[in-house]
C-alpha cells in the first residue's frame, strides 16, 4: 500500500512540475543590429541608395547629384528572404498624391506610410521566427534621432511596434518637442531609448530639465512591447 501511496505521490509530483512549465514562457531574445540600408537626399531631390539588396526604380530625369544616380519613385528592398524589407517611394513633385515613403512587404498594401529624412536601416533578427527593422532616421524636430521599429510577423503581416516621435507626444505632449533620444540600446527582450527632455527655449550647451529612459519590454501573451518611463 505504501508503495502504492508513493507511486501516486511522484505521479502527482511529475505532472505538476509539466504543468509549471508549460506555465513558463521564454523571452524573446534579440539579435544585433545588422546594417542593411542607407538612404540619402530623399524625397525633394529625389532618391539615392547608398546602400540596398535591389532598387526597382524610375530614374530622375532632370535631376543629378554629382556622378550619383538619383531616383524619382520605384520600390526598393533591404535584406534577403522572404522576410527583406521593401521600401515604396515617390518624390515630391508639388503635386498632392506625391512626396511620401511606404515601408513594409512587396505588395504596398502591406505597408505603413513612415516620413523620414535620410535613413539607415538595420535588421534585427529574433529567435521566434519575427524579423524587425529599425529604422534611424537624422535629425527631426521632436528627437535628435528618430527610432521606428517595423517588424515581419510569421503570419506574413508587417507591424509597427515602436515609433520615438510618437512616444514622445505621448508622454510629454507639446513638450516633446524639445526631448531627445540619444541613443538605441537591445537588451535580449528589451529596447531601452536613454532621453534627455528641454523645456522651453534653450540654447547648446544647456543642462536638460530631465532625464530617463524608456524602457520596451516584450510581452509574449500579448506579442507586443509594453513601455516603461524611468526618470533618472
Amino acid at each position: 500500500m505504501k508503495k502504492v501511496l508513493r507511486l501516486c505521490f511522484l505521479f502527482v509530483l511529475v505532472m505538476l512540475v509539466c504543468f509549471e512549465n508549460s506555465l513558463t514562457v521564454e523571452a524573446m531574445t534579440m539579435g544585433k543590429l545588422q546594417h542593411v540600408g542607407k538612404i540619402y537626399y530623399a524625397n525633394v531631390g529625389g532618391f539615392y541608395f547608398a546602400e540596398c539588396a535591389e532598387n526597382r526604380g524610375v530614374k530622375c530625369k532632370e535631376l543629378g547629384l554629382g556622378h550619383r544616380v538619383v531616383y524619382d519613385h520605384g520600390m526598393v528592398r533591404f535584406s534577403e528572404g522572404n522576410d527583406a524589407l521593401w521600401m515604396h517611394y515617390q518624390r515630391y513633385t508639388g503635386t498632392e498624391n506625391s512626396g511620401w515613403t511606404k515601408f513594409g512587404a512587396e505588395d504596398i498594401n502591406n505597408t505603413f506610410r513612415i516620413g523620414l529624412d535620410r535613413p539607415d536601416i538595420y535588421r534585427i533578427d529574433t529567435d521566434e521566427g519575427i524579423t524587425m527593422y529599425l529604422i534611424k532616421d537624422g535629425y527631426d524636430l521632436i528627437f535628435e534621432d528618430r527610432y521606428v521599429v517595423i517588424a515581419h510577423q510569421k503570419d506574413g503581416k508587417w507591424v509597427k511596434y515602436m515609433d520615438s516621435q510618437e512616444i514622445g507626444q505621448q508622454y510629454f505632449g507639446k513638450a516633446g518637442w524639445g526631448l531627445w533620444a540619444k541613443d538605441f540600446i537591445i537588451e535580449g527582450d528589451k529596447i531601452v531609448l536613454p532621453y534627455e527632455l528641454y523645456r522651453g527655449n534653450y540654447t547648446y550647451p544647456s543642462k536638460p530639465t530631465e532625464s530617463g529612459k524608456f524602457v520596451l519590454q516584450w510581452d509574449e501573451n500579448a506579442q507586443w512591447f509594453a513601455i516603461d518611463k524611468i526618470v533618472y
